[in-house]
């Protein structure tokens, strides 16, 4: 009797269909996964957006005034060299506007670059304040966005475009 021994093992077929099933999962689930990520990223930002706020009132209450606030009772939108100095009021860092040094904002380390807050898109959120006490944030201050009201301090992130418009595709602390 002659017996071929026939090796056992996959058809180059059987391999390439395996592999085209695999392909078109991994194409099925990618966009699922990349609106996951995106949901935690806006997330996220809510919550830091929120934390900012509380820890503005607190500095309010503790200070009778909101960092940084000077004596000038014009709503205010914190500029960009202002937001650094907004940021280590609110974390106990900057001892001129923050004598007593209270913590005011509590962030995890991997929302800092170089002691800075920023979004997780790697923006600085932008804060506005109602230093006039009107409770209302004026339309100068909240530029681009029309005027809050019943609100003493708005934050916002320009999201993951990076672009100040359209004002519909950022994540706003007053409309959570």
């Amino acid at each position: 009797m002659n017996r071929q021994h026939r090796a056992r093992g996959f058809t180059l077929i059987e391999l390439l269909t395996v592999i085209g099933i695999i392909g078109l999962l991994v194409a099925l689930l990618f966009p699922a996964i990349g609106t996951a990520r995106n949901a935690a990223a806006r997330a996220r930002a809510r919550r830091e957006m929120s934390s900012i706020d509380s820890g503005m009132r607190s500095f309010r209450v503790d200070y009778g005034r909101f960092p940084l606030q000077d004596g000038t009772e014009e709503d205010r939108q914190y500029s960009d060299a202002d937001y650094v100095n907004l940021i280590n009021s609110l974390r106990g860092n900057n001892p001129t506007d923050n004598p007593l040094r209270n913590a005011y904002l509590d962030v995890s380390e991997s929302s800092l670059e170089n002691g800075v807050l920023l979004d997780p898109w790697g923006e600085r959120y932008r804060v506005a304040a109602d230093w006039s006490g009107d409770n209302r944030i004026s339309a100068t201050a909240m530029s681009p966005h029309p005027e809050v009201r019943g609100r003493g301090v708005a934050a916002w992130s320009v999201g993951a475009d990076g672009e100040s418009t359209p004002r519909d595709r950022h994540i706003k602390s007053w409309e959570n």
